[in-house]
């Protein structure tokens, strides 16, 4: 009887808790309505940016493919670190035999190791779009939550002002293929915490360890946003420090405190990677190209973006310094209903006068040594003349600093979109008129889907797994074209599976083979390298001499190769003829031309 009065408690019991645990639920999603409703448009929005992706998410690149094939091998690498135990700071599966330091180039390891369950089950494409969807969504998001929690009293204010910043022109210019400049999700928190910092009687060990924590996880997905981040952070603070004298005085030790904690915080557990990064193997110095030429022309704060409702592409790529760098490109309405804000708060909001400034400093930064409008160069200095001699500083593209100009000005559409609904007088007239003057100046610098299309099929000899009976552990398969920034095909194949094989070269950032140890995208040339690049470059078969045979031999060596593998290619028929004449007749084996070259290596 007693077992049994026990058991019948138990079933009581279990329905009542169930019960209260879906009230609660039920309770939290009432409370945060709004905010999971702008979640849900932020997160179709993304859906929406993607679109052509889902059409055939496993093959589909976007934009010019480049760098989306970079990413998706990084989400495999990541994959494999993880289900191999290997450490994901180094991989010897690009630019084999050296290896390439994750540290030092776009690993995105913040996101592929999350995504690995994604990767494993879809493959790595498919968690790219997935991360650039979540990426947008989750930007906005956070925003809104900084925005409606922090700074406003209007949920709808906020929303705006959180969807300017989850799908800025910036934003949107980055997503087909910049996964690290896109995931911005956890920015706006370390943003909120280093301000709480400066508050009277602020916690400042807590908060430290805190912000400690998300500066250690925001290394992993972009150290270039943690740094444009911290410059915005010290920009505010300032400007802040001229406006508020006082106020920042008193802010100022408290603040230090708490950031002394933070660093100490991520220091601990970023000591090694950091280490790994600018002295470990593979090491290098500087960026592979002159960052000082990525400005933003002073006409395209006032252009369209090229990649949104009312932009021409064609104008937005010739004033931008590339298809991905159309930061700046807010649009004239967006401006100009910018600067009537910043002139009718000007006096009545301290805020406002904090944010304007700091938004004017970063958009001089971003202009570059000079001022150019259009094609002509004016002369005119600007302050990054100076900071391109800072170290750090000295590697920063000025035209990403209107990245930082994004959540200034949402700050600003946010603060007027609150007052003018928290006003008394003006009633409903005065609100039609501001949603007009916000949608003239949101809807034309809206997204449409990215370009998108489909590559050239992965080889069923790379698909089936036929590879592996060519591939032994230790030794590498040779793509060709040999990967490279423009030949990317060979890393997609690794990508297909999930980083399996390794391959030599590559698209990365590796030292240039000089005592100096500069950045270059490329590894050092090999002979047979640039012969097959020549090739498939010119559709010209190569006269093969005696000598073209002996470095064949000494370069798949050093590669530690054991098969060539030449898939489809608009110079194939070339590319073939000379293989042949290299390494003897290919075969025709699962979609691909194969050369087994254990025998000849050795």
């Amino acid at each position: 009887m007693a077992v049994k009065s026990v058991a019948t408690t138990e079933d009581t019991v279990a329905p009542e808790s169930r019960a209260r645990g879906i009230s609660g639920l039920r309770g939290w999603a009432a409370r945060h309505r709004f905010g999971l409703l702008a979640s849900l448009a932020y997160t179709l929005g993304g859906i929406w940016v993607y679109a052509r992706l889902w059409v055939n998410p496993q093959v589909r690149l976007v934009g010019d493919g480049q760098d989306h094939q970079l990413f998706i091998w990084m989400l495999g690498h990541a994959a494999r670190a993880v289900t191999h135990l290997e450490n994901p700071l180094f991989s010897t599966r690009l630019n084999a035999p050296e290896g390439v330091s994750m540290m030092a180039n776009t690993s995105v390891l913040g996101l592929g190791i999350p995504m690995t369950p994604i990767t494993l089950l879809f493959g790595a494409t498919v968690s790219f779009g997935v991360l650039g969807v979540l990426s947008l969504a989750g930007t906005a998001a956070a925003w809104y939550y900084v925005f409606s929690r922090h700074l406003v009293s209007s949920k709808v204010a906020a929303a705006v002002a959180g969807a300017l910043c989850g799908f800025s022109p910036g934003q949107i210019s980055h997503s087909p293929g910049h996964l690290h400049i896109i995931a911005q999700f956890v920015l706006p928190f370390i943003v909120l915490y280093v301000l709480r910092l400066a508050k009277p009687g602020a916690r400042t060990v807590r908060d430290g360890v805190i912000l400690g924590l998300l500066i250690t996880y925001q290394v992993f997905v972009s150290e270039e946003m943690l740094l444009l981040t911290a410059i915005g952070c010290a920009g505010l603070a300032a400007v802040y420090s001229i406006l508020q004298r006082k106020d920042a005085r008193a802010a100022f030790m408290p603040m230090l405190r708490g950031l002394t904690v933070a660093g100490l915080v991520s220091l601990a557990f970023l000591a090694y990677p950091l280490w790994l990064q600018f002295f470990g193997r593979q090491y290098s110095r500087g960026l592979p190209f002159n960052a000082v030429n990525y400005i933003s022309n002073a006409l395209a704060y006032f252009t369209y973006p090229g990649q949104s409702v009312a932009g021409d592409q064609l104008q937005a790529v010739r004033l931008a310094s590339n298809y991905g760098e159309q930061n700046s490109f807010f649009g004239w309405p967006l401006m100009f209903l910018t600067f009537a804000i910043v002139i009718w708060l000007w006096k009545k909001n301290p805020t406002v006068r904090l944010l304007a400034v700091t938004a004017v400093g970063f958009v001089l930064l971003s202009l570059g040594k000079q001022v150019v409008v259009g094609s002509h160069g004016t002369g005119i200095p600007m302050p990054f003349r100076v900071l391109q001699h800072v170290p750090v500083l000295d590697m920063a593209l000025p035209t990403r600093f209107s990245l930082i100009v994004v959540p200034l000005i949402a700050a600003l559409l946010a603060i007027a979109g609150d007052k003018l609904v928290a006003a008394k007088d003006g009633g409903l007239p005065v609100r039609w008129l501001w949603g007009t003057a916000l949608a003239m100046a949101l809807i034309p610098i809206a997204p449409i889907p990215l370009p998108g299309f489909d590559p050239k099929p992965v080889p069923e000899f790379i698909t089936s797994g036929q590879w592996r009976g060519y591939v032994p552990e230790g030794r590498t398969l040779v793509p060709v074209p040999l990967p490279r920034n423009d030949a990317m095909d060979g890393m997609r194949w690794a990508a297909a599976e999930n980083v399996a094989f390794a391959v030599p070269r590559g698209f990365s950032i590796v030292p240039d083979g000089t005592e100096k140890r500069s950045g270059v995208f490329d590894a050092r040339p090999r002979h047979t390298s640039d012969l097959l690049r020549s090739v498939a470059s010119t559709g010209t078969s190569a006269v093969v001499t005696d000598v073209d045979k002996r470095e064949v031999v000494n370069d798949l060596r050093y590669w530690k190769g054991s098969v060539v593998v030449l898939g489809e290619h608009k110079h194939q028929a070339a590319l073939k003829t000379t293989l042949d004449a290299l390494l003897g007749p290919g075969q025709l084996i699962g979609g691909a031309w194969v050369w087994d070259v254990r025998t000849l290596v050795g």
